[in-house]
């Protein structure tokens, strides 16, 4: 008998060698999870030749860029096969596309490789992205004050953008707020396959945060959940798709469903109700159909984005809650990206932009001295000891104030004061040391703060990178001379 178990031991432990040597050598043995990444990735890359990718705030355009990618590990059969019909997919897409020339690269990413356009039935392959402000001409160098605040936005942002979101103690809505702040490159940690993934690829691939899943069937139809966990409005992870500029090609795998984003498109096309909080959607079906059709929704309503505009500037909303700030911020984005489209301003278009100038007059006077909002948003003036909820409420407006504002208002010193506030919020220890642990209300709040943050950055110091760094380069190549 013991015999037996010498021999049982023996091969227990030979067999650990094994697996040990195996895990060693992990990347010599790629695992088709990394399809999910692959895909993903390239997804993004091929909507539009400038990817918005998420970047350490702290770096330089030549420096910064996307961590590190972990090496895969293995999984069960069943997900294996799930993730290689993702890549064979992806792979024959690819195949059957050419390369586009590379444009410039935005200032948050570095030219690594030339970016693919996606085949032309994928509607918002084209867009222009309306967070994106084109550089002026000729470009002034940033003021001290300027300056000043650029150091500061990246100092708060750098940690943040650093945390580690977990599938096992994160919820889909945190998880999608924080790639929403920093990108559709932006990775958190899979419990389940013990590594580092994109975090959207996750959502899109029915993977569960928290015990809880963003996305589920209803007889042909896919459908993103509202409630606890999951989206805080309809549409709310279309619009992050949207802003990530994620493919509408793109795989979605719910249980037996495999679909793409397209039929999460035609789902909120069908599922739009004209007294519903459409505000997400709006910022989703802007920016993927490109064509401006016309629809008719599974009730029989006929719908356009033209009418789509119209039912949110007419749609009351709580004065006093997010709601309110999210609706102008995606009448924001609609209108500017229609503008950049070159597409014909409707009178609903021209209606919304005259709206939206008279809110930002509004939404100053309600402004405290050190640039925060009151957590009650348009309902009330002054400060609050409630420090979340101020932070959320400064971070959805400076969001909007940042959408809507173009050229010389971007330096409005009421807008640098909001900013700052936020930066310095961002940065106190109690925000920035442990996010990603905190309530679901703290963690959307910070989020928002870093959206906001972000998209100023990208709008007003990112095209001064730029400039920065073609100096430098133009100056070393004068001394080599």
């Amino acid at each position: 008998m013991s015999l037996l178990r010498r021999k049982i031991a023996m091969v227990a432990g030979w067999t650990a060698f094994v697996l040990l040597a195996a895990f060693a050598h992990a990347e010599d043995y790629p695992s088709p999870l990394a399809a999910i990444r692959t895909a993903f990735l390239d997804a993004i890359a091929k909507t539009n030749r400038e990817t918005q990718a998420p970047v350490d705030p702290a770096k330089t355009p030549t420096t910064g860029g996307p961590p590190q990618a972990v090496t895969p590990a293995r999984d069960s059969d069943r997900s294996e096969r799930l993730l290689e019909e993702a890549v064979e997919s992806a792979a024959e897409e690819l195949a059957a596309e050419t390369d586009a020339a590379a444009d410039e690269a935005p200032a948050d990413q570095p030219v690594t490789e030339k970016p693919r356009e996606t085949n032309a039935e994928n509607a918002g392959a084209e867009a222009p992205n309306a967070d994106a402000e084109p550089e002026p001409e000729p470009l002034e160098p940033l003021s001290p004050a300027l300056t000043e605040l650029r150091n500061q936005v990246r100092r708060s942002l750098r940690p943040h953008y650093a945390h580690t979101f977990s599938t096992q103690s994160n919820t889909p809505i945190e998880i999608m707020a924080h790639a929403s702040a920093f990108g559709g490159k932006t990775e958190v940690y899979s419990a389940r396959h013990r590594q580092k993934m994109p975090a959207l690829g996750l959502i899109c691939f029915g993977y569960a945060s928290g015990d809880k899943e963003m996305l589920r069937v209803s007889g042909d139809r896919v459908i993103a959940a509202v409630g606890h966990g999951a989206q805080t409005a309809p549409g709310e992870l279309l619009a992050t798709l949207a802003r990530c500029r994620v493919s509408p090609s793109y795989e979605i795998t719910v249980g037996k469903f495999k679909g793409t984003v397209g039929d999460l498109i035609e789902s909120e096309m069908q599922r739009l109700r004209k007294d519903d909080d459409n505000a997400y959607r709006l910022i989703g079906l802007s920016y993927y159909l490109s064509d401006d059709p016309i629809w008719q929704n599974d009730a029989g309503e006929t719908w356009s984005l033209p009418r789509l505009v119209a039912a949110e500037v007419a749609r009351k909303a709580d004065n006093g809650s997010p709601a309110t700030a999210i609706r102008l911020t995606a009448l924001a984005y609609a209108v500017r990206l229609r503008e950049k489209r070159e597409q014909e301003m409707t009178a609903e278009y021209a209606t919304a932009a005259k709206y939206l100038d008279r809110c930002r007059d509004f939404v100053y006077q309600l402004q405290n001295s050190d640039g925060s909002f009151h957590p009650h948003y348009f309902a009330n003036r002054g400060t609050s000891r409630d420090t979340t909820g101020v932070m959320q409420a400064t971070g959805h407006i400076a969001e909007f104030l940042v959408t809507w504002n173009t050229g010389e208002r971007l330096e409005d010193p009421r807008l640098i004061r909001t900013l700052d506030y936020l930066a310095g919020m961002l940065a106190a220890s109690q925000y920035a040391r442990s996010t990603p642990g905190m309530p679901t209300r703290d963690i959307l709040a910070t989020r928002h703060a870093c959206r906001a943050l972000m998209l100023y950055d990208r709008k007003v110091f990112a095209p001064h990178d730029a400039k920065e760094t073609a100096e430098v380069a133009k100056k070393e190549d004068a001394k080599k001379r």
